[in-house]
This record gives C-alpha cells, sequence and structure tokens, in this order.
C-alpha cells in the first residue's frame, strides 16, 4: 500500500496561458490552507505522467523510461528516488501492493437506446487496460484491477453532488484503512476520484473524470468571482484513455489540474 503524500502546490505547474490570476491566488491559496500542513505523513514524491513528454522536458525530468527488473531489489522501498518516477505506471502501480485499484464509475441516464453506448464503454475501458497491461513490465497488475461500473435507475440525471455523496459513503466503507478524516492527506487515486456517464458522455464516447473530494471555494478579496469561477470538479476523458498513466498519476492532486480542461470543451489531452 502506498504511505500517505501530501499532494504538490495545486496550481504551480499549470500552463501559465491559461490562469486566470485571481483564480490563480484562490487556488495557490486554497493549495496551502488546505494541503500544505505542517504534520505532513511524508515528503510527496512527483508523479508527473512521463507520457506527456513536453510537460517532463519542460520541468527538466528525464524522460527514458526503465523496466522494474533494472532496479535493485536494496532501493524498491525507496520511493523518493529517481527510478521510481522512471518505471513505467503498471511498474508503481504493482509496488504499491494494493489489494485493488481502479476506479468506480457511475451510470446517469438509462434511456434504452444508451444500453448498447453503455456496454461499449465499459468494454473499451476494460479490454484497452488489458491489453497495455499485457504488454507492460508488470502484467500481473490485471489480477487485481477492479472498476467497479454502478448501473442503478435512480441515478437518472444524478448531479455530480449526489453522485459525490454516494462515492463518498462507498470510500467512507470500503478504504477504513487508508480513509483518513480531514484533507491534509491523499486518499490514493482510486479514492480521490471516480467516473460518471451520463446520456451527452455515452453518445460521445467520453466518460467524466469526477473529483470525489473537491476544494473548499475561497473567494478572498473577489468575492464577484464566486458565480463565475468554474469549480473544476471534472473534467471529460475519452473512454480509450482511462489508462494506467491516468489512473497512477492522479495519486498526486497537482496533476489533475496539469490536465484539466472544462467540460464545456473538448476531453482532456492524457498522452
Amino acid at each position: 500500500m502506498r504511505p500517505f503524500a501530501v499532494p504538490s502546490r495545486l496550481a504551480l505547474s499549470r500552463p501559465i496561458t491559461q490562469i486566470n490570476y485571481h483564480h490563480f491566488h484562490h487556488r495557490l491559496h486554497s493549495a496551502h490552507r488546505l494541503y500544505w500542513p505542517p504534520h505532513a505523513h511524508r515528503v510527496p514524491t512527483a508523479r508527473h505522467s512521463f507520457s506527456n513528454s513536453s510537460f517532463a522536458a519542460a520541468h527538466n525530468y528525464p524522460t527514458s523510461r526503465f523496466s522494474l527488473r533494472d532496479v535493485p531489489k536494496e532501493q524498491l522501498e525507496d520511493r523518493t528516488g529517481a527510478w521510481w518516477d522512471r518505471i513505467s505506471a503498471a511498474a508503481r502501480i504493482s509496488l504499491d501492493g494494493d489489494e485493488k485499484w481502479g476506479w468506480v464509475a457511475y451510470r446517469c441516464a438509462y434511456a434504452p437506446e444508451l444500453d448498447a453506448r453503455w456496454e461499449t464503454t465499459k468494454r473499451r475501458i476494460l479490454q484497452n487496460l488489458r491489453k497495455s497491461i499485457a504488454r507492460s513490465d508488470a502484467p500481473s497488475i490485471v489480477n487485481t484491477m477492479d472498476f467497479i461500473f454502478v448501473e442503478d435507475p435512480a441515478l437518472e440525471g444524478a448531479t455530480n453532488d449526489q453522485l459525490r455523496a454516494r462515492f463518498q459513503t462507498w470510500a467512507h466503507a470500503n478504504c477504513a484503512e487508508t480513509y483518513h478524516k480531514g484533507i491534509d492527506t491523499t486518499r490514493g487515486s482510486r479514492y480521490e476520484y471516480f467516473l460518471k456517464v451520463d446520456g451527452d458522455l455515452l453518445r460521445e464516447g467520453n466518460v467524466g473524470l469526477v473529483q470525489g473530494w473537491p476544494l473548499e471555494p475561497y473567494y478572498e478579496g473577489h468575492p464577484e468571482e464566486e458565480e463565475e469561477m468554474d469549480p473544476e470538479d471534472w473534467f471529460k476523458v475519452r473512454d480509450d484513455e482511462i489508462t494506467t498513466n491516468l489512473y497512477d498519476s492522479l495519486h498526486d492532486h497537482e496533476h489533475y489540474y496539469i490536465l484539466y480542461r472544462s467540460p464545456e470543451y473538448r476531453p482532456a489531452y492524457i498522452r
């Protein structure tokens, strides 16, 4: 199981051209206020996805990969070493040793004509993951992969807040060993995020990736922006881009904001 990590400072790595400066101040202040406590459990490790070579190059990170087999056994417990960020996402998931990994996905549209699209979405997510895992240096993680597809007609038209309440109840019940009351630690990708699939998303071939525990609103000095500000609590992802890279990178909250794109526009670029 991955040790608890204090998430990175959320707004600092977002592209400067996309930053509304009042919004930047909100995120930066919230990041320090909510996610940078003095009693940090451990020094956070970088969780950036090296599939995004432009991001890695901009931050002078190494982009070359090596296999988990190349890591000396005596170094495997040191997650702060450079090797940790250069092995594959599948290898990191394997080393985490979690009993299960994967997200919960909620279906929110139940018109009969959407049944086939829902089945296609489920199949594409699982088939693509299985194929990529089979080609990876940690094929055994397919045995612990656990994507939960929830079908409940009561979720027809459910809002993010309604889904979030249901997800949080599930998280409380299923991660007793890793859940900490409060918001000073990461709960890990599995218990921080979930997927939603409504009618529009099904027709588009997308899914929504939703924050399970979003930041509290903060509008110091700029209350007029409260109604205008994008809550940034979810974004679209192509259903074939639900990958081990995406799952692993989201152990770090900062990466969510690196990937974020308003759902009014096209899906987030993952690869």
